[in-house]
């Protein structure tokens, strides 16, 4: 008799009977096998941006957009609701956990799946966004509450992670790859790593930062990390002085064969270690970021290169072993760091940085970014991808031909300038330049190629130095209506 009914009088019917019920009804026949499926699956949660293992423990997942499962194809939706089989096996598999804007309802399955899979978990990346409104939401009002005799950077470490600060060890034996974004950390999370084994450490504005960075260099080891990305939260630790007691140091003194370093500084003053270590680091080091943001009360955050204070010369600096170097910085800077790569033939691609301050305003000192905005909008979309030299302001201009001209760097290929920190969005005035060899008539030996306009050329920068290009991002990943 169900089988003759329509549709809407079944889904009445199945919305006031039981699950199990509903599993049994889905067995009588194909009719109402097809009735019931949605709700059956309705039980059944897949997410993605996390990347699962195969049954064998073979990677299933080439990247975290696709879920690839390996199922049993006799197995039925019922079974499968029934058992949460495989979903249920696979968070006991994962290698690679990638979390992101995490709140007060995910704090229990992010602890779930750390405590079931901390054995053997190779990759993890963390971002809470905003700490802040996640700190409110457990009720806190700071950093240095105590709720339940427990700080709320306490509650991440032990509630979350599953760390406990009286009886500290090692918790993540195989994890090579650690991200952690504007999450708050604690010096017990430094026992709980394998620095023999961590290839890459990653730390964006992180609350207490210093702390784990202390603790690491207390453990008196030579971590062997290939890259380091450290973007400072803002204020610093009170009694932290930047030039007697530069937090960064404590770590870049201990590693050995480091080889992208990326360093993101906030404050009142500056700071030359990145700098110093940039060259006495060897020829390991072949990538680095350098983005200080200064504070000044009267106008507030403005980029600047802190490269150079204190030094009459910037060949004090032998940096000749570099293949990507990333500035925010303006263009007496670019003309002073530049010229002794002249005889070298390493540096490959210059990232001029600028931060979101600067946009906002409308300024630039390298682009007319209006002109820039415009003409970008009167090309059609299979027209031209190069844009004209009078998108740049003269000075920038004059430096860029100087770089890819015949008395410029001979090894240069890339010139990036823009903000490439969120990968999910595209600037219209974040552009490349890319030495142009083929046009015999040339005016320029170089030609400018937007981002919107995409092509070859951006394909191959974004994937050969894509993490260069995206540390130490500025903006949140979205942002936190206010409460």
């Amino acid at each position: 008799m169900l089988q003759k009914l329509p549709q809407e009088l079944l889904d009445i019917i199945i919305g006031q009977i039981s699950f199990d019920d509903v599993k049994s009804l889905s067995l009588v026949s194909k009719q109402l096998h097809s009735a019931t499926l949605q709700i059956i699956w309705r039980s059944v949660f897949v997410y993605v941006d996390l990347r699962f293992t195969t049954k064998r423990g073979s990677r299933g997942c080439p990247h975290s957009r696709r879920l690839q499962a390996s199922l049993d194809f006799e197995e039925s939706d019922e079974s499968i609701a029934d058992e949460q089989a495989p979903f249920g096996r696979f968070m006991e598999r994962l290698r690679h956990l990638q979390w992101r804007g995490l709140n007060t309802d995910n704090l229990e399955a992010l602890s779930s799946a750390l405590e079931n899979n901390k054995g053997h978990l190779e990759t993890l990346e963390i971002n809470l966004v905003h700490w802040k409104s996640l700190r409110q939401a457990l009720g806190y009002e700071n950093d240095n509450q105590r709720v339940n005799e427990m700080r709320a950077r306490d509650y991440i470490e032990k509630v979350v992670f599953g760390l406990n600060k009286y009886s500290p060890g090692l918790v993540f034996p195989s994890m090579h790859t650690l991200v952690l974004e504007r999450v708050a950390l604690t010096g017990t999370l430094a026992h709980s790593l394998d620095f023999k084994v961590l290839r890459s450490l990653t730390i964006r504005l992180c609350p207490q930062w210093y702390d784990f960075i202390k603790a690491i260099n207390q453990l008196k080891i030579h971590p062997k990390l290939k890259r380091l990305e450290i973007q400072e939260a803002w204020p610093r630790p009170e009694g932290i002085s930047v030039l007697e007691h530069d937090p960064i140091l404590l770590l870049l003194e201990s590693i050995e064969g480091l080889e992208e370093l990326y360093i993101g500084q906030s404050g009142e003053g500056y700071s030359r270690t990145p700098w110093e270590y940039a060259e006495w680091s060897g020829s390991t080091l072949k990538r680095y970021v350098n983005h200080t943001r200064l504070w000044e009360e009267s106008i507030g955050w403005t980029d600047a290169s802190n490269s150079w204070y204190g030094y009459d010369h910037v060949e004090e600096y032998k940096l000749d072993h570099l293949e990507f170097i990333g500035l925010s910085c303006e263009q007496f800077d670019l003309e002073w760091v530049f010229p002794p790569y002249e005889t070298k033939d390493c540096l490959k691609v210059v990232h001029v940085r600028q931060s979101t301050r600067f946009e906002d305003d409308g300024y630039s000192w390298a682009i007319r970014r209006q002109h820039v905005i415009t003409t970008a909008r009167t090309i059609p979309i299979d027209g031209p991808v190069d844009l004209p030299r009078d998108c740049l302001v003269p000075q920038f201009y004059r430096f860029v031909q100087w770089a890819f001209g015949e008395e410029g760097i001979q090894s240069l290929q890339y010139i990036l300038y823009g903000d490439f920190s969120r990968g999910e969005s595209c600037d219209r005035t974040n552009l490349l330049f890319c030495r142009d060899d083929i046009d015999e008539d040339r005016v320029q030996d170089f030609r400018i190629i937007r981002e919107t306009a995409a092509g070859p050329e951006w394909d191959y920068v974004k994937r050969e130095y894509g993490s260069a290009m995206s540390c130490c991002p500025l903006d949140p990943l979205f942002e936190v209506p206010n409460r």
